[in-house]
């Protein structure tokens, strides 16, 4: 078993000190640095879900760095998601929607809500085809889609006491907008099936042992560790892009394989059996009185 790599934090001297807000709204807040990190920080209003909302300022910030980054005028090296909160990073979707359009039958708005997901899961898995590198700087929890969404990125760093898991099995239904697709493609076998069909949580040294966390940081140290990591790795940063170019070319991840998924789940929800849609209920009470 590996040991947690204590990251020495940086003086006060080595800290950044030129930032630049490039996009905030009520949902995110984004702010460059003159080392080109770009701290991307979900503030999660209305809950820590991704909601409509998030995932629409999820979407036009995508947008802006396309435009801007694409035509230098933002020099971005790493895009990093975290999150306003100290325990948890994201909960997953948005349950109470979900539960309420599987009641009403609407298809539509569950097919519409899972493939902005997995657009958004594409986007950062393909670093929006850009020359900079995705991270997510995980603190507490990040479970259901908010796994997912961490899987996504290029880098996944997180406090040695953070906790991973996909609990959709316990209700019925199963990680629809990308689980499946990134851990087939970097885990064993046996892991995934503890993930997806059995549900169980896991911590952040146990999927860095595993090779998913790609380093953990002490607890509470998660910015200083970003810093840290950013500055050792200033040296290779071209390289580790040829590298992440190579990584993509290999595992292939298309959208048409996202979308297809999307319809198994958007059939599996609708047939939800009434005990699930209880279950699905109660996840739901818990996910929105963790605000």
């Amino acid at each position: 078993m590996s040991t947690v790599e204590v990251t020495r934090l940086p003086t006060r001297d080595e800290v950044s000190r030129r930032t630049w807000i490039v996009f905030s709204d009520e949902n995110i807040h984004a702010i460059l640095d003159d080392e080109g990190v770009l701290l991307a920080e979900m503030r999660h209003p209305e809950g820590c879900r991704f909601t409509p909302s998030l995932l629409d300022s999820g979407l036009r910030l995508h947008e802006r760095l396309q435009r801007d980054v694409a035509a230098g005028r933002l020099a971005v090296r790493y895009l990093v998601w975290a999150s306003a909160r100290p325990d948890a990073w994201n909960l997953g979707g948005d349950l109470r929607r979900f539960l309420a359009w599987v009641e009403a039958g609407d298809a539509a708005a569950l097919r519409a809500y899972a493939r902005t997901c997995t657009r958004l899961v594409h986007e950062t898995w393909r670093a929006l085809d850009l020359p900079l590198r995705t991270v997510a700087l995980v603190r507490g929890r990040a479970f259901g889609g908010g796994f997912e969404a961490a899987l996504a990125c290029d880098l996944l760093l997180a406090e040695a006491d953070a906790r991973f898991g996909l609990p959709e099995a316990l209700f019925g239904l199963f990680p629809g907008m990308g689980a499946w697709s990134l851990l087939a493609r970097r885990a064993d076998r046996a892991l995934v099936r503890r993930l997806v069909e059995e549900a169980e949580t896991v911590t952040a040294r146990e999927l860095h042992d595993r090779g998913l966390v790609h380093r953990l940081l002490p607890p509470g140290g998660a910015l200083s560790g970003l810093r840290t990591f950013v500055r050792e790795r200033a040296l290779v940063f071209a390289r580790d892009l040829a590298l992440d170019r190579v990584r993509r070319r290999v595992e292939a991840l298309t959208r048409h394989e996202l979308d297809d998924i999307v319809e198994i789940w958007v059939a599996r929800a609708l047939a939800l059996e009434p005990a699930m849609r209880r279950r699905m209920r109660h996840f739901a009470r818990c996910q929105a009185r963790a605000r």
